[in-house]
């Protein structure tokens, strides 16, 4: 139904996946590869997962292989407001959004020169600062 308000349906790609093991390049579909933009939003009761060394954070790292995200790539992940999380170094926060007790957080795929050497990154923080500073 938002594919449809947004009418982004010839450019828009939905699928219901195993995020536990899946490639995230679905058979039949490489138009739509790499993608520019990401929704990310796992189950609210496994939220606390999206941290290092989780299948959560390993789903996070292969969604930002080349050839799955395009370089400068948005991936959108939402979670509950208050939850931590920790993502690959491969994606950069963009902007913090919070509303109704949900986080948005929007990220970049860096380019292959800024990925080189990064870690894992606390999505909160920005420059060496929390949200909240």
């Amino acid at each position: 139904r938002n594919i449809a308000t947004l009418d982004v349906g010839d450019e828009t790609f939905c699928w219901k996946a195993d995020v536990w093991r899946c490639s995230f390049r679905p058979k039949g579909r490489e138009e739509f590869l790499p993608y520019d933009r990401i929704f990310f939003d796992p189950p609210y009761a496994i939220a606390d997962q999206v941290r290092r060394g989780t299948p959560l954070y390993k789903a996070l790292e292969r969604l930002g292989r080349d050839g799955v995200a395009s370089e400068g790539a948005e991936l959108v992940l939402r979670v509950p407001v208050r939850q931590e999380v920790a993502v690959p170094g491969v994606w950069e926060l963009d902007e913090l959004l919070k509303m109704s007790g949900m986080a948005i957080h929007r990220l970049r795929k860096r380019g292959v020169g800024e990925a080189a050497g990064a870690g894992a990154v606390e999505a909160g923080e920005q420059d060496g600062r929390t949200e909240e500073e």
